[in-house]
């Protein structure tokens, strides 16, 4: 019932008051995100809030708040950067929230177990002062993003090594995820239409996004039989931690990486060895954090 009773005050107040001296409520016209200064530290977001002053004074803003969250995850928080009013008509609020890099491992991991899938909440409020009341606007945006960043870790390929020929087909997919490394599981299996056996010499292997390596592995020795397919399965192991970096360049391409594995396998051929040229297998994937 207090509760009650206080809200008709302060409404009949607003009311009066407006009613006496014409000051009317702003209202947010439209709100636009887009990244700001991006370093090693931070990841700035700067949110643009139109709003329009409908009265001839300017209407002085009280508290601002805001915080970003990655599959509700909190990566930092904001404050208003360019004004501590709006003048009259419309006017541009700037917020700057700032996402502290060091969450980005473990926004990682939520990104992963949730199968490619995060969700992106930006909350917070504006607080304008009317002088006997205030009136607080609430902000809140979601938008939703999702990857498929192994894609171009699964293929079929033929290759022609000395006499011979072998096909490799590969998939990959996600194994366990912790806080400090991400396995990427492959299965790969070679077939081979020769009469004779060829083995595969231990080959090392790296995956790269954006030029940065973030785990590397090692294929170990196996003999393809004759007229057979042999499967081999190995493991990457992905260093979380780096993923930092990759985030920064991520972000300073427009949204856009670059995955890519490079491994030069070795065979021996009937007493002879055969190295083949590095293979790039890579695709490009985005996302659009901000819509």
């Amino acid at each position: 019932m207090k509760t009650a009773l206080k809200i008709v005050v302060i409404l009949l107040t607003t009311s009066l008051f407006i009613g006496c001296t014409g000051l009317g409520k702003p209202e947010v016209v439209r709100i636009e995100n887009e990244w700001g200064e991006v370093n090693e530290d931070y990841t700035e977001v700067l949110t643009k809030i139109v709003v329009d002053n409908p009265n001839p004074v300017p209407i002085p803003i009280s508290a601002v708040e805001t915080e970003l969250y990655l599959n509700g995850i909190k990566m930092g928080s904001g404050k208003n950067i360019n004004s501590a009013s709006i003048e009259p008509g419309e006017s541009v609020i700037v917020l700057s929230t700032k996402i502290e890099n060091d969450k980005i491992p473990e926004w990682w991991v939520s990104h992963i177990k949730n199968g490619e899938r995060s969700k992106v909440t930006l909350k917070g409020y504006l607080v304008f002062d009317l002088k006997i009341t205030q009136f607080r606007f609430p902000i809140e945006e979601e938008s939703n993003i999702q990857t498929d960043i192994l894609s171009s870790l699964s293929f079929t390929r033929d290759f022609g090594v000395g006499p011979a020929k072998i096909t490799v087909s590969m998939k990959s997919s996600w194994g366990e995820v912790s806080s400090t490394t991400t396995q990427i599981l492959h299965t790969a299996t070679f077939t081979n239409p020769n009469s004779f056996p060829i083995p595969l010499l231990a080959t090392d292997y790296t995956i790269t996004l954006n030029n940065i390596e973030i785990g590397r592995g090692e294929i170990g020795d196996v003999t393809i039989k004759p007229n057979a397919k042999t499967t081999v399965t190995f493991t990457t192991y992905i260093e979380n931690e780096k993923l930092k970096e990759w985030w920064v360049s991520h972000i300073r391409n427009s949204e856009k990486s670059i995955i890519r594995m490079n491994l030069a396998p070795e065979f021996e051929i009937l007493g002879q060895k055969f190295k083949i040229p590095v293979v790039n297998v890579e695709s490009e994937f985005s996302t659009s954090i901000l819509s």
